[in-house]
Parts: structure tokens; sequence; C-alpha cells
């Protein structure tokens, strides 16, 4: 009886040791996680510190500057015996510059702006500045309006100031074989062609008292002039350019040609439209190019059923004006004495088989110089207008095009129309 009380006793008192001892380890655990979280608190209490010291520094920093300018400032003040005003700091030469308007930024161009970003020509020396896009686009824009030629020329971007490509003199063949029998070998010949930039410029020369008190007006048809001039000269070259400084269609090795009867007839233009000598595939999207002159003879004109060539169109269906159910186009750019008893030439193919190149460098197509020193020279070596001396200033702008017919066997040209 004795012993199990003495047992009962003994395993009573073990077990509330190990109640005890599980307790300890717990607060133990409890005691480890409140001391981690203490030295977390304590980090961030450090970094709340850092973060408000920083903050006082930099506000007493700011003051104290605030104090040296007025210091400085009261000290010039009591040096000069008044205020004085500071000037602007200069602007950024790489800040993005907003212009107002056209006229505002030749003012900018005239006063060498520093905001300007300077373009070197190909020459390395005579410097300028590029057109900002929006206005460069609305010259373009008024080249394309003015000339519908330039728009249906195969468009080519150049690296380079040149660029060679070959080019087809004689087609090649196929043959159908049978077995056992040789093949028929054709060798198609090829020549070279050469696109090369050059650069078409504008020079307007003015008065100072006109260009200062009227640049912004002046600016707006500017725009619109240069683009209409440019475009027109671009014409000119692509139909009549005789080396210079690019061969146009008339003057093309290649180009097929007909000569007009004495009084330009119906089977004049009929031989044009079917010449043998403009392949088949040239035939499809070609159209006729002529000018006011020209059309006037051709309105006349019937075929052997006495139905007219010359088809008005309905321009509100989408019905095309056509001559022999030809597309036309009018260009002013085609020489033309008919009116004076003279004859001017019809042009007949595919304009996308000229190629009409352009320097690849977006948003700097257009670039606009200034001069108030430039000299202009009659072109045999006299002078016709010395901007120093008449106290003008004269503004250049340029724009670099390559021109090249592709394959003149593609088009008909038909001479001597009246």
């Amino acid at each position: 009886m004795q012993c199990n009380t003495f047992n009962n006793f003994f395993y009573d008192g073990k077990k509330q040791f190990f109640i005890l001892k599980k307790g300890w380890k717990k607060m133990d655990e409890n005691i480890k996680k409140t001391k981690e979280e203490y030295e977390e608190l304590m980090k961030i209490k450090q970094e709340y510190e850092k973060i408000l010291l920083e903050k006082k520094k930099q506000e007493l920093d700011a003051i104290e500057k605030d104090k040296l300018e007025k210091i400085k400032k009261d000290i010039i003040e009591s040096l000069h015996g008044k205020k004085l005003v500071f000037a602007t700091p200069p602007a950024d030469p790489e800040e993005d510059v907003e212009y107002k308007s056209f006229g505002e930024f030749l003012k900018m161009v005239k006063n060498d702006d520093i905001r300007l970003k300077t373009t070197m020509s190909t020459t390395g020396a005579q410097g300028g500045y590029t057109v900002p896009v929006e206005y460069a686009n609305e010259i373009l824009g008024a080249l394309h309006n003015v000339s519908s030629a330039t728009g249906k020329c195969m468009q080519f971007e150049m690296i380079a100031s040149t660029v060679n490509f070959p080019a087809w003199l004689t087609d090649l063949t196929v043959s159908w074989g049978t077995e056992g029998t040789a093949g028929t070998v054709t060798k198609p010949t090829l020549t070279q062609k050469q696109l090369a930039l050059k650069t078409l410029y504008a020079i307007i020369p003015m008065t100072r008292e006109l260009a200062e008190d009227n640049i912004v007006g002046l600016a707006e048809i500017l725009k619109k002039s240069v683009g209409e001039k440019m475009g027109l000269a671009i014409e000119k070259q692509i139909f009549e350019g005789n080396s210079d400084p690019f061969v146009g269609i008339a003057n093309a090795s290649g180009t097929n040609s007909v000569a007009s009867s004495t009084t330009t007839t119906y089977s004049d233009l009929v031989s044009v439209i079917n010449n043998s000598g403009q392949l088949e595939r040239y035939k499809t999207k070609a159209e006729w190019w002529l000018t006011r002159g020209a059309l006037s003879v051709i309105m006349g004109m019937t075929d052997q059923n006495g139905r007219p060539l010359w088809d008005i169109g309905n321009s509100a269906g989408g019905i095309l004006p056509t001559i022999l159910g030809k597309p036309y186009n009018i260009s002013d750019q085609i020489a033309d004495t008919t009116s004076s008893g003279g004859t001017t030439t019809i042009y007949f193919g595919d304009l996308n088989t000229v190629i009409l190149g352009r320097k690849k460098d977006a948003g700097n197509e257009v670039r606009v110089l200034f001069s108030e020193t430039a000299v202009i020279d009659d072109g045999s070596g006299s002078v016709s207008q010395n901007a120093f001396t008449e106290i003008k200033q004269m503004y250049r702008f340029d724009i670099r095009r390559a021109i090249v017919v592709g394959v003149p066997s593609a088009w008909v040209k038909l001479t001597g129309v009246k």
C-alpha cells in the first residue's frame, strides 16, 4: 500500500516536471520572438529617423540657399545702387522646340537660334537648318498636289548619294523541252542604271523691311509656292530632262517614237497605242500625258465610225476622262508651241517605270539657309543681286531628288503634234 502510494506520487511528480519543462520551452520561444520583433521595430525606427533627418537637412539647405541668394542680391544692389534684371539663361540646345508658325521658325533661322539643330550639306561647308517635319510635309504636299506625275513614279529611298542597279536591254525567252532534245539557251542583256541625288533649290530675296514686318504672313505663301515650283521642276525633268541634271522620257535611249502626220490624226494615236516596240505588259497601266494644247487637237477627233476619241468621263461616278479608252493627264511642263502654230509632244506609258529617288532621312527632307551677304550672279559672272549692298535678306530652300527612266521601252512619244 505504501509502495503504491509512493509510485503514484513519483509518477505525478514526473508528469508535472514535463509540463513545467514544456512551459519553459514555450516561454523561451515567446521571449525569442518578442526579441526579434523588438529588433525589427528598432530597425524601422532608425530608418524613419534617418528619413526625418535627411528631410530636415534638405529644408535647412533650402533655407540657407535662399538666405545666400538674398545676401548676394543685396550686395549687388548696394554696389550698383539700383535693382538689376537678370537675363534668362540660354535654352538647352538639345531641348525640343515648338514653333508657333513657319514664320517663327524662319525668324529663328535668321537669328541663328541655338535651339535649332544644324545639318551640314554634302559639301560640308554650307550648313543649314532642317525644316520641322510638320512644315516640310506641307511643302512636300504642295509639291505632289501641283504635279500628278511625281506621285505616280516609283518612289525609292536612298541611303547613299548614288545607287546603281541592273536594267533589261533585251528580254529573256522560255522554251518547251522534249526528252532527248537539247534545250534552247537564252541570255538577256543587261545594262546599269544609276540614281544620283541632285539638289533642287529656291532662293527668295526680300528687303529687310518686308522680312521683318511681314515674315509670318510671307512664310505661309513661301511654303506653298516653294513646294509647287519644286514639283513642277521635277515633272519637267521626268518628261523632257536633257541631262541637266537628269535624262527624261523624251531623251532616254530606248524610248519608242512615232512621228505625227502634218496634221495629227486618229491613225497617229492608234499607232502610238499599238506600237510594237512597247512591250504588252507595259500597256496595261499606260496613260496619256499631254498638254492642254494637244488635248484641244484631240477633242475634235472621231474614229472611223464617227465616235469621239475623247471621253470627258464622270467625276461623280468615278469614271476617268479617257482618250481611246486610256486615262489621260494634263501637264504644262511638256513643251508646247501649238498656240503660235508650232507643235507639241504626247507621251504614252506607265510612270511606275520612272524611278524617283529621295534621301532616306526622315524629317530631314527640306532644308533652309539664310544670308544677308549672299551674292547672286546672272549666270555669266556678272552680279545681279547683292544682299549686302542692297540691304536684302535671302532664304534658300533645298531638297534632294534623283530621277531615272528605268524602262525607256515602256514609253511611246508622238512628236510633231498639231
